[in-house]
């Protein structure tokens, strides 16, 4: 799957709205660069267009792509559930992709969106085929992928179809220590705004997880979500049909191929994953003027809990 870059008039509006130009852009990471080699507790082996994403994520603010990169370098260390198993080819994660589709679309919005899709492939999933945390891993891998062959965005837009959750899937989605974990990696960790999170086909089961996944989450980001039982069609009042998937109305393509599609360019990054879970930070080496401090960070993000109990 091609990730269809920004138009010149896109790409335009995407640096305006960030006050950047590309010299600015280019001096930037290379300092962005420079200050990563400085650090002794980070990894240093780390590609430009991935800096340079940081960069754009962080509208532009060097100091918050700092902050940002030590946070999600230091996710390695202190969420390893996630990170120390990334082989996009091995047979559980390939599984994952059948269970769980998750998938970005080829073309952005005309704002200059990223849009991806997740949904259940089918009701019938039992539970037990349900693995948060390696579905966890795969978001971050898709995320990656993104960051290194797509640096220019001006947000995200996540749609989530709920018609295929059930209640009996429940307890394979509430389990609230990886819920906990996976929010601070994506939403604390990464830079990506969020622009709208849109729920369409809602269903008792995902009232349940978004009513307890909310108070968790950046307030900012709690207010972009928006939740309706209304089916696909919603959507084009927030993204443009044509750039759908052909069972949203669109013209992308289907969704399983699609969903294949993602799998195998995740796949295509198998050597750049077997390589990064190689990369580990070493505490013991952080300056003490370090901006990020992880224990700090991670403050109530580890629980007690192992699973939500349904009365």
């Amino acid at each position: 799957m091609e990730l269809v870059p920004p138009s010149g008039e896109t790409l335009k509006n995407i640096f305006q709205s960030i006050n950047l130009n590309t010299e600015q852009h280019r001096r930037d990471t290379e300092l962005l660069k420079t200050w990563l080699n400085s650090q002794p507790h980070l990894p240093h082996d780390l590609d430009d267009s991935l800096l340079s994403s940081f960069l754009v994520g962080c509208k532009n603010s060097l100091e918050r792509a700092k902050i940002s990169l030590d946070s999600y370098l230091t996710n390695r260390t202190t969420c390893p559930d996630f990170y120390q198993h990334r082989d996009p080819c091995d047979p559980a994660f390939r599984k994952m992709s059948r269970v769980v589709r998750y998938l970005t679309l080829p073309r952005m919005t005309t704002e200059g969106y990223r849009v991806t899709i997740y949904s259940l492939v089918s009701p019938d999933t039992p539970a037990k085929d349900i693995d948060l945390c390696l579905n966890a891993s795969k978001v971050l891998c898709s995320y990656d992928v993104r960051f290194l062959e797509d640096p220019f965005w001006a947000g995200d837009v996540i749609v989530i179809d709920s018609k295929n959750y059930t209640l009996t899937q429940l307890p394979a989605l509430m389990v609230l220590p990886v819920l906990k974990k996976y929010i601070h990696c994506v939403t604390n960790t990464l830079p990506v705004r969020f622009k709208k999170i849109i729920f369409i086909n809602m269903s008792p089961v995902v009232e349940i997880i978004l009513k307890t996944i909310k108070p968790l989450l950046k307030q900012k980001i709690a207010q972009r979500i928006i939740a309706t039982s209304e089916d696909h069609k919603f959507l084009y009042n927030h993204v443009p049909q044509d750039i759908l998937p052909e069972e949203y109305g669109g013209k992308a393509g289907k969704l399983t191929e699609l969903n294949d599609a993602w799998q195998l360019k995740v796949e295509s990054y198998r050597e750049w994953f077997l390589n990064d879970m190689k990369r580990k930070v070493d505490e013991s080496l952080r300056p003490e003027k370090s901006k990020y401090k992880p224990k700090e960070q991670m403050f109530g993000v580890e629980g007690s809990f192992k699973t939500l109990t349904i009365d």
